[in-house]
């Protein structure tokens, strides 16, 4: 027999999400009419007599459209008049209703441990963490030109190639550069054709417009893996709310990123500037403190470790400003007292091929990748100097570097010692009694290095992920060696 949470399951299936919302004092949903395909016009209130009431709120569908629309059988009807039927529902439902979202939440699941902790799964780095919580709100801020847009595209690029969908709401770019870069990541033509719901809106969408009934349409045709709001700033201003107003971006972020986030199930990525005043914009994106309030996931600064350019390779580090849940924040690197963040991870980007971009999620420089804790200590600055000298003067003494390299002796024999340790620099005696040592560079140290074998842009080896490469669609890996230029 047919009953309310089978009809609800069904709208569900049918990539129409219902929407909670409260009809009298009673949690309820609406959604999209299968009749008349009106959005949010079809009513759904579940009732403590173990029944529930479904009609179209527009007044146009008769009990029979909907029956039909909802192919129901007729033992599953419990009541019905002209324009609304009566079915069963399970009494489960009356005990979880609650009369607002005022009234007390029921936390026995979480007293009593059944309550799983977020995780996240999206954007996943070199060592299984995720950078994205799913159904989440997330933001990107950076400088103009720090990657923050692909590192938005990464994530959807993942999502699509495990055969998900990804919505793209660009108020900033256009589709070609969106869907060239995808190409160049190695999505396939077809996945970014069946996958990818691409808009470029220049409009609110006002009720009674186009605008809203093809925004009602996007909501309601798909569920979504991720969300992409690239230029919030932009958004602002075409909702003429001012980015300063800490009301203003909360209406913003109502209107938009979280009706996504509701009605599809997306994890939301919200793209954003930062003026390049690090005194004048703090931890925050242009104009407002108050958008890192509006988000429930993880807020991150996006910072150019290397240039990102065409023909060239460079680094995206990620930090974390906010993290709501907490997941991220506990699997981060150092934290950096100036701006009260940490190290998520660094975005190899390698486009020296035209046809195709290379990329790896990798984890934070100061993360020991074997056993992902926080690496000890290190006097960064004067171990690059260190290095940066022994490559011009080999087999200098130790005498030798603390008179050429500024900086204390004691910190400097110190952190000569750390080269030594961490298998940069080579001890060698000298002959004679007492002649002492001389040290030489096995491989350039640089103060952002990871400290892996595999050092990312002086000397060694490098995997790189190559979406798409080979014969199969699984990802290849490509190993590479050399300097930068």
């Amino acid at each position: 027999m047919a009953t309310f949470e089978a009809i609800l399951e069904k709208v569900n299936a049918e990539q129409s999400p219902p929407i909670e919302t409260a009809f009298g004092s009673t949690l309820s949903w609406s959604a999209p009419c299968p009749a008349c395909h009106e959005p949010d016009a079809l009513g759904l209130v579940p009732h403590a007599d173990g029944k529930a009431s479904i009609w179209c709120m527009t007044g146009h569908c008769s009990a029979d459209d909907l029956i039909a629309a909802l192919d129901l059988p007729n033992v599953a009807i419990v009541e019905r008049d002209h324009r609304e039927i009566v079915v069963h529902h399970d009494q489960r439902v009356s005990q979880t209703v609650r009369s607002s979202s005022w009234s007390p939440v029921d936390v026995t699941a979480v007293l009593a441990g059944d309550a799983d902790p977020e995780r996240t799964e999206i954007l996943v780095r070199t060592d299984g963490i995720g950078l994205l919580y799913p159904a989440r709100l997330h933001w990107l801020q950076g400088e103009s030109e720090s990657g923050k847009s692909w590192v938005a595209l990464l994530a959807a690029a993942e999502v699509m190639s495990a055969g998900e969908s990804a919505l793209f709401v660009d108020f900033e770019s256009d589709a070609a550069t969106v869907v060239g870069r995808l190409r160049q990541l190695g999505v396939p033509v077809e996945v970014i054709r069946e996958r990818l719901t691409y808009v470029r809106p220049v409009e609110r969408p006002e009720p009674g417009t186009d605008a809203k009934r093809d925004f009602n349409e996007l909501l309601t045709s798909r569920r979504y893996r991720i969300a992409v709001i690239d230029g919030v700033t932009d958004a602002l201003a075409i909702w003429g709310l001012d980015q300063n107003n800490a009301g203003d971006v909360a209406t913003f972020v109502r209107a938009l990123p979280r009706r996504i986030q509701d009605a599809t199930g997306a994890a939301v990525v919200m793209i954003d500037h930062v003026v390049k005043s690090n005194d004048a914009r703090g931890r925050f994106a242009i104009g407002s403190q108050h958008k890192l309030a509006a988000l429930d996931g993880v807020a991150y600064v996006v910072e150019p470790a290397e240039p990102i350019a065409p023909g060239k390779r460079g680094v995206i580090v990620l930090r974390v400003a906010k993290d709501r849940p907490g997941f991220v924040r506990a699997h981060s690197g150092a934290y950096r007292s100036s701006d009260r963040t940490q190290e998520a991870a660094r975005v190899m980007l390698d486009s020296r091929d035209a046809e195709t971009t290379r990329y790896e999620v990798g984890i934070p420089a100061s993360l020991d990748a074997e056993t992902g804790e926080i690496k000890p200590w290190r006097p960064t600055v004067l171990m690059e100097r260190i290095s940066r000298f022994l490559e011009l003067e080999p087999r200098s003494s130790g005498r030798r570097i603390r008179e050429e390299v500024a900086g204390s002796a004691q910190a400097i024999t110190q952190a000569l010692a750390f080269l030594v340790e961490d298998g940069y620099v080579r001890a060698e005696n000298r002959a004679g009694k007492g002649a002492g040592k001389v040290y030489s560079v096995i491989k350039p140290y640089r103060e952002d290095d990871n400290g892996d074998d595999a050092e990312l842009f002086h000397v060694g080896a490098m995997k790189l992920r190559v979406p798409g490469a080979g014969d199969s669609d699984e990802t290849a890996f490509l190993s590479v060696s050399g300097s930068s230029n």
